[in-house]
């Protein structure tokens, strides 16, 4: 079966929303010279809050993409098919991953995918993964390694007695900085998406802000106030509202939160439910923010997850 790469598509970043979440009371800020909740926190402020992110670095080092051509990856920087992108803008590129006979576990997973950057400045990446989503996907004879799919397909699982176990994985990108980008399955070589990034027209994006927020059943979003500095997610205030999230959330209900930390101010989802004083992810999917590890560390913190950002239901 073909190998044939379909295009993907970008869609535009959410910049107008972006500036009112901006202005709420309660986001946390990720900025040079630290995080902090944006209500300029008081002189007794949480210190588990904080946390130094001038140097944050992607998981995989950017590679030079001459360095990728020596090895014979197969990058053509001179290719018109690439893929143009702007800055602050996002793509969901979904493949379907042969990894053997076991199919690894999301955190497992998303360390065999490799991110290759080449700034024009020569100066940190040029984008990120925001979340890695997936499921295990079955399909007949076993002879296919990798394949690309539309994002819009509804593609289902084929069922076969001779099926091998396939991982099909969706990666949310984030187009952070000019220059060339490519994220490669490691171990086939194959380039799941590469793409040429120019500067965004118009006023250039400002820093990234991580801001949370509840989605009620009714699909309305509550955001959450840090302004007092919560050390828990229960601690924590529903900006205008005289409730704190722990009376607003009922005990053993789920819900799913809205994380945001990203050039494309794009809304990264996980269902969470609520446990007394605990608060538990339903699902291993998706892995947020693998490119932002400080940040998830305040959200880990904050729901008080473990250092994988998963707290699963069947383990406590």
């Amino acid at each position: 079966m073909s190998n044939k790469k379909k295009r993907t598509g970008s869609a535009p970043p959410r910049k107008g929303s972006g500036t009112i979440w901006l202005l709420v009371l309660g986001v946390i800020a990720v900025a040079g010279a630290g995080l902090w909740w944006a209500s300029q926190p008081s002189a007794g402020s949480n210190t588990n809050q904080v946390s130094a992110v001038n140097n944050v670095s992607p998981v995989s080092t950017p590679v030079d993409i001459a360095v990728v051509n020596s090895n014979a990856l197969n990058f053509n920087t001179n290719d018109t098919n690439i893929t143009t992108m702007e800055v602050a803008h996002s793509v969901m590129v979904t493949h379907i991953l042969d990894f053997g006979d076991r199919v690894p576990s999301p955190g497992e997973a998303i360390q065999y995918i490799d991110r290759l950057s080449k700034p024009d400045d020569g100066v940190g990446r040029t984008f990120s993964i925001l979340e890695a989503a997936g499921y295990t996907n079955k399909e007949p004879g076993g002879s296919i390694s990798t394949h690309e799919l539309a994002t819009s397909s509804t593609h289902e699982p084929a069922t076969s007695t001779n099926a091998k176990p396939r991982l099909q994985m969706s990666l949310r990108i984030s187009t952070e900085k000019p220059g060339l980008a490519a994220i490669v399955f490691r171990p086939t070589g194959k380039i799941l998406w590469q793409a040429r990034i120019n500067p965004e027209e118009g006023p250039s994006h400002k820093e990234k802000q991580l801001t949370v927020m509840l989605e009620e059943e009714d699909g309305k979003q509550a955001v959450v106030d840090g302004s007092k500095n919560p050390t828990t997610i229960l601690d924590a205030a529903i900006h205008q509202s005289p409730l704190s999230m722990r009376e607003y959330w009922p005990n053993g209900s789920e819900r799913m939160f809205t994380f945001i930390y990203s050039a494309c101010g794009c809304p990264i989802k996980a269902k969470v439910r609520r446990i007394g004083e605990k608060t538990m992810r339903v699902s291993d999917w998706p892995v947020l923010f693998p490119d932002d590890p400080d940040a998830m560390r305040v959200i880990n913190s904050l729901m008080g997850w473990p250092d994988d950002g998963i707290k699963r239901l069947n383990n406590g």
